[in-house]
This record gives C-alpha cells, sequence and structure tokens, in this order.
C-alpha cells in the first residue's frame, strides 16, 4: 500500500448537462477529459482571414471565434486547472512520502507500509454505538433496511472511514512541523466578462468577488451546488455578492416554471426566498406546489399566480440562457467569479481557491 495523502485536487465535473439526458451523465469521480489552450495570438489567423467558403458565402475566423470564444475558454481553464491538478498531486505525493518514511524510521519501522499498517491497527473497532448513531443519521440512504440487515456494511464503512482520517490527521502533523512550502503557482485563469441579470443579488453591492451562476432548479447537481454557495456565503460574509441566472434543460420539464416563480417571488421582494424555497424542497416538489411555497414565505399568492401566467417571464428565463450560451455554458451549475468559470458542482475548496487568490489581488485577503 502507499501510504500517501492528497491535500489538493480539482474534483472531476459533476453537472447536468445540456447535450445529454439525465441517464447519459457521467459518473460522479470520473476524470475530466484534458482539453489544449487556446493558441497564442502569434499562431491565430487574423479576424479577416477566410477560414470557410461556399457559394453564397463565407466564414472569417472573427466570425467563427465570436461563436465559440466561450467554449473555448471553458476548455482552456479545464486544461489549465488539471495540468494543475497533475502537479500538485505529484508534489503532494513526493512530500508526504518521504515525511512518511522519515516518521516510520524513527518509530523503529521497516518504511511507510508498516507505519501504514501500525495506524490501521491502532484504529481497528467500531463500537456499536458508533455503527447506531451512524444509522439513524443517516436512515435514507438504506431504504427502510432495519439496522441489523446493513450494520456490517455500516461497520466497514466507519472503520474505512476511521483509518483513513487518523492517517490524513498523522500527515497533516507530519506537515505542520515540517514547514511545508510549495512554491508552485496557481495558473493565471482566463476571465469571461458575463452580465449579471435581472434578478437580484444576494450579498453586497460593494462586495470584492461577485459570483454569477447559471442554473436549472431541477438539476440535482445544482442541488449540490446550492449547498456549496452558502458555505461560500457563510465564510465570506460581505466579501461575496452573488447572481443567480436561469439556464432550464430541455429535459427538466418544470424548470423553466420554476425560474418563472422565483422571479414573479422577486416581484415581491421575495426572489431569494423563493430560490431557496424551491432547492430546499427539490425532490418532492410536485406540480401546483410553488403556490404552497409562495404562502410559506408572505408573499400575496394571488398576484404571484398573475405574474407567473404571465408569457413575458418565459422570454426574461430565455434569455438568462442565451446568455450562458455566450459565454460557453453547457451544463448545470456552472459558475463565474470574477469572470472565472467553474464548470460543475464542484467542492468548496476549488472555490476558496480562486476567491482567496482574488481577495488577496484586492488587497483584502484573510
Amino acid at each position: 500500500m502507499r501510504a500517501s495523502l492528497l491535500i489538493l485536487s480539482f474534483l472531476a465535473i459533476s453537472a447536468c448537462d445540456q447535450g445529454s439526458a439525465p441517464g447519459d451523465q457521467p459518473a460522479v469521480g470520473a476524470i475530466p477529459k484534458l482539453s489544449m489552450p487556446l493558441p497564442s495570438a502569434d499562431a491565430e489567423p487574423a479576424p479577416d482571414a477566410v477560414v470557410a467558403s461556399w457559394a453564397g458565402g463565407q466564414l472569417t475566423y472573427g466570425q467563427l471565434m465570436e461563436d465559440v470564444k466561450g467554449r473555448l475558454i471553458k476548455q482552456e481553464i479545464e486544461y489549465l486547472n488539471e495540468r494543475y491538478s497533475t502537479l500538485r498531486r505529484a508534489i503532494d505525493s513526493k512530500i508526504n512520502e518521504s515525511l512518511l518514511e522519515a516518521e516510520a524510521k524513527q518509530r523503529g519501522l521497516e518504511g511507510a507500509d508498516a507505519l501504514a499498517e501500525k495506524i490501521q491497527a491502532e484504529n481497528s473497532t467500531v463500537t456499536d454505538a458508533e455503527i447506531s448513531s451512524f444509522y439513524d443519521e443517516n436512515k435514507n440512504r438504506f431504504r427502510g433496511k432495519p439496522l441489523e440487515q446493513v450494520k456490517e456494511a455500516v461497520s466497514a464503512q466507519l472503520l474505512k472511514s476511521k483509518q483513513g482520517e487518523a492517517m490524513n490527521n498523522l500527515v497533516e502533523q507530519l506537515r505542520n512541523q515540517a514547514n511545508v512550502d510549495v512554491a508552485l503557482e496557481a495558473p493565471e485563469l482566463p476571465r469571461l466578462e458575463v452580465a449579471v441579470g435581472v434578478n437580484p443579488p444576494r450579498g453586497p453591492e460593494t462586495a470584492p468577488i461577485t459570483i454569477i451562476e447559471f442554473a436549472d432548479y431541477e438539476c440535482p447537481y445544482c442541488s449540490r451546488g446550492y449547498s456549496t454557495m452558502k458555505e461560500v456565503m457563510e465564510k465570506y460574509d460581505g466579501k461575496v455578492k452573488w447572481y443567480f441566472r436561469d439556464f432550464p434543460l430541455s429535459f427538466h420539464r418544470n424548470a423553466v416554471s420554476y425560474s418563472v416563480a422565483a422571479s414573479c417571488a422577486g416581484e415581491q421582494g421575495k426572489y431569494w426566498e423563493m430560490h431557496d424555497a424551491i432547492l430546499d424542497n427539490q425532490k418532492g416538489l410536485a406540480d401546483g406546489g410553488l403556490e404552497g411555497l409562495a404562502g410559506k414565505i408572505g408573499i400575496d399568492v394571488a398576484a404571484f399566480t398573475a405574474c407567473a401566467g404571465d408569457t413575458a417571464r418565459n422570454k426574461q428565463v430565455m434569455q438568462d440562457m442565451t446568455d450562458g450560451q455566450a459565454v460557453g455554458v453547457s451544463g448545470t451549475p456552472a459558475y463565474f467569479i470574477n469572470g472565472i468559470m467553474i464548470s460543475g458542482a464542484q467542492p468548496f475548496e476549488n472555490f476558496e481557491s480562486i476567491i482567496e487568490r482574488e481577495l488577496e489581488s484586492a488587497g483584502q485577503g484573510s
């Protein structure tokens, strides 16, 4: 067994994809394909260079780039992030292996593998109380199965988690003691100019960090992204303003109506209350349930219903989608942090990394 700890990684993108039905979505944890970065300016054709012609028409390089620049920038960001992630994993692996070998030697053991086995042996038991507590907190995951049927699986999962946490704690302790300093700088990511749309922001207008999200209220990955954004807003209270723009996917039949509902609630000053209510009830919200949510958040239901029937609201929602496509959005959720794109329901740490760098550049580093 190689005893090492992955300190930093850009996880695979998990998103509802416009180009596929839900059943065709890649599995969470799949390795993203690498994309090559944009060619240098010197290698690019001139904007007026003709790249294709046909009877009655032609296409210049500038016209072509207007259509695809958003997607190309998205590919460049994915490539740069994955490249940096690969380098960081290699650095951290070398550091961790070296520190663990030294710790094993100090303890009189024959190497990092022996040390890992010792850590596992020291954390080889799980109590019935721990098993019961985990079962009670996660009953919905077991689909009604009694504890007796799943006890062995729960015990194995808790044991693996306990041993992994013990190993991670040891590596973190060793790294702190060794004053590890990684000089490799994260890449400068390209930025896009993205309009904030018409929905009100969450957070102060003066905040130095602007996050613009394109999302679909029925997308399960957007629900996961919503949880991450709540973490972001809590940690960076007062430093982030968050705009939500609609990107309803064709295979989610209620997505447009949910977006319209939030917009109509916004007419009564309750945009974010409806946004939260829909995502908090994503799995249980049935047709006709929007009026119930409207009542719960304290708005005039009759006025809300009349607003929801206005077809102009649908046009506003679809304009958001058009604007998103223009900057390379093809699935949900997609985020732009001060113009830097993040695709998919990625972990809080990936948001944190960009936000911290942006705050530092603005002289407001934490």
